[in-house]
């Protein structure tokens, strides 16, 4: 279709996927992609896991490719039923249908990849869990990724109370919802105190900018920031900059995501100064926590 109105129909299929096939709303380097299953993948793995397509034209599409299976670090019952791929500041992330097959249950697994082939799997505890009733056999995510709305990123789901063993007339299946903070899925955590270098970087200009939690506690009043980050700059070689760090350090206090509304979390050291008086320079930046939470950080550029 031209216009979404008007429709054509294609006299043979273009893509000859398995029964659980999730299409990416994005198309990174200018591909479709699908994440599917394998015809032959009972006769060549002897169980679920994910497989890769793709087309530049939406009619031609390549021979499925193996990018994901259950490894000797899963249960001997897992595998892989499905997965649904989004795209969020240079990373691809994997909502993975994780399935135990002798209790017939699903959670979702967040997994992660620069290319969409190579995957890493750096939390195998569910990233959405079977925690509620309407949802204690099965999860599925949508096809699509997260819907940001005010300062939580939103993830739509399928749930079932029954698993897909029992006939239709026994199943029972609702929509939720599942939320975090805008890009909180991890986060550098110091109690009475932690530190942690970066590597060496080049700077692009503009002010530094963190999505950062200086709280006590995640069940403190969004208001009481009564922790602290401190951010030194240092050479790449390790050498400290003498302007910017030390007790000439930036200092921030602060909830960038709180109460619906998202703070910019602008970094100045002292004199209001700005990062990007140091743009185009390689360097790397030492970082202070003292019950602080870092989830991200980059330049305002």
């Amino acid at each position: 279709s031209d216009d979404g109105l008007r429709w054509r129909e294609n006299p043979t299929p273009v893509l000859a996927a398995g029964d659980r096939t999730n299409l990416m709303a994005t198309r990174p380097g200018g591909h479709y992609r699908a994440y599917t299953r394998h015809r032959d993948m009972w006769r060549t793995l002897g169980s679920r896991a994910i497989y890769l397509t793709e087309s530049s034209d939406f009619h031609q599409w390549s021979d499925p490719e193996l990018v994901l299976r259950p490894d000797l670090a899963d249960p001997p019952d897992v595998e892989f039923y499905g997965m649904a791929v989004f795209e969020r500041h240079g990373w691809q992330m994997g909502l993975l249908e994780y399935w135990y097959s002798a209790t017939d249950r699903i959670e979702i697994h967040l997994v992660l990849s620069r290319d969409g082939r190579h995957w890493m799997r750096p939390c195998r505890t569910p990233f959405i869990a079977n925690t509620h009733d309407w949802n204690r056999a099965w999860l599925s995510p949508a096809s699509n990724g997260p819907v940001q709305i005010g300062d939580q990123l939103v993830f739509y789901i399928n749930g079932r109370l029954t698993s897909h063993s029992y006939d239709s007339a026994q199943q029972d299946s609702s929509i939720g919802l599942a939320s975090l903070g805008v890009d909180r899925f991890c986060a550098f955590v110091g109690t009475t105190g932690g530190d942690w270098l970066s590597r060496p970087l080049v700077w692009p200009g503009g002010d530094l900018q963190v999505n950062a939690d200086t709280r006590q506690s995640f069940v403190s009043h969004p208001t009481m920031v009564n922790g602290q980050l401190g951010v030194e700059v240092l050479a790449a070689d390790g050498t400290p900059l003498c302007d910017w760090s030390g007790e000439r350090q930036a200092r921030f206090h602060g909830n960038t995501v709180a109460r619906t509304q998202l703070d910019p979390g602008v970094v100045k050291w002292p004199g209001n100064r700005s990062l990007g008086d140091l743009t185009g320079q390689e360097i790397r930046l030492r970082w202070h926590l003292q019950h602080a939470r870092l989830y991200t950080f980059g330049a305002s550029v």
